[in-house]
């Protein structure tokens, strides 16, 4: 069960009771997110000792209607790279296989200063990057920041989670500084983030396969 002082924060993001280094809460503040996004709501009980149940209430849908919706996918690519940071394993893994096996090469990094290696010792022209907002070492922002002196029409796609601004900067006005960034909000479809990589690359000049 969960202690009731802390029943509050059960859905907050990144709120976890694991030491330091060990994990992140991301996955009740996902899974409320999923539910509340199709017009759900979710609840629970919880007494310590005996254990808690999670209750989801989520209106039902024509079935054939919602699985249109899922098979509408956007076009393949063609073999372009695109570098992809974040410093959660599990959401890196997801989000490059799923690019994988849309058709496009993938170069992952756990956090800014590892993609900045890369992306500097990288022969290949590297179009897009994906990227975490927040993560240890060196945040998202600072770093596309860094690949841009060096490549001013780089694009990119910002996750996030919630309304963290590094350095006090809100996401709206980096998204105007940089010129070429989308924000995908956390939790997010395989839809909409593969829809979003293809309107950054389709404005990508000189966009090349490997």
């Amino acid at each position: 069960g969960i202690p009731p002082k802390l029943h509050s924060k059960v859905f907050d993001l990144f709120f976890t009771t694991k030491e330091h280094g060990k994990g992140t809460g991301l996955g009740l503040a996902t899974v409320k997110g999923i539910v509340e996004s199709l017009g759900g709501t979710i609840t629970f009980t919880s007494d310590p000792g005996v254990g808690t149940s999670f209750d989801c209430m989520i209106p039902a849908v024509d079935q054939s209607a919602a699985v249109a919706e899922l098979v509408q996918t956007p076009e393949k690519g063609t073999g372009e790279t695109i570098m992809v940071v974040d410093d959660e394993r599990s959401v890196r893994e997801v989000i490059e296989k799923t690019l994988i096996y849309h058709g496009y090469n993938v170069l992952a990094a756990r956090d800014g200063k590892e993609a900045l290696n890369k992306f500097q010792n990288k022969g290949e022209r590297i179009p897009l990057v994906i990227a975490d907002v927040e993560m240890p070492v060196m945040d998202g922002l600072t770093m596309l920041l860094s690949m841009q002196r060096s490549t001013p029409d780089l694009k990119a796609v910002l996750c996030t989670g919630g309304q963290f601004r590094p350095n006090g900067v809100q996401l709206s006005t980096f998204q105007k500084d940089f010129g070429n960034c989308s924000i995908l909000q956390k939790p997010f479809s395989v839809r909409s983030m593969l829809q979003l990589v293809k309107d950054q690359l389709a404005t990508a000049p000189n966009c090349v396969a490997a």
